[in-house]
């Protein structure tokens, strides 16, 4: 037997055993992981039955949830949120205007520059 050969079976056998180690590690974490793959699958599976239940009582709720998932209704619900905020926003700067008037009234004596100054202090505070 030559000498790289005599090398390649001395390795062999110097690196035997680690690998074996790390085979034997290799499988614990592997069947850690099929545990932990069964565990999810049951926690899915009770969801999920703990859905079928809640829906077969609140008929309701199943036809919300099943909108929940429409693309179009979600948009609707979109635009809808935000014709809602401007509405208020729209409502608030009426209201603001609203009460600016009164306090401009008391002003007459103000110029349109000491005007925008008090409205800009206003606004800030």
């Amino acid at each position: 037997m030559n000498k790289q050969t005599q090398w390649i079976f001395s390795l062999k056998d110097k690196l035997s055993p680690g690998l074996e180690g790390l085979k034997t590690q290799m499988d614990g974490v592997d069947q850690s992981f099929g545990k932990l793959d069964k565990a999810a699958s049951r926690f899915k599976l009770n969801q999920l039955e703990a859905m079928d239940a809640m829906t077969g009582q609140f008929p309701m709720l199943q036809q919300g949830l099943a909108l929940m998932t429409n693309p179009y209704v979600a948009g609707a619900a979109a635009v809808a949120a935000l014709g809602a905020v401007l509405y208020k926003s729209v409502d608030a700067a009426a209201e603001f205007n609203n009460q600016f008037l009164e306090l401009r009234n008391l002003n007459t004596d103000k110029s349109q520059a000491e005007l925008e100054r008090l409205k800009d202090s206003v606004l800030n505070a």
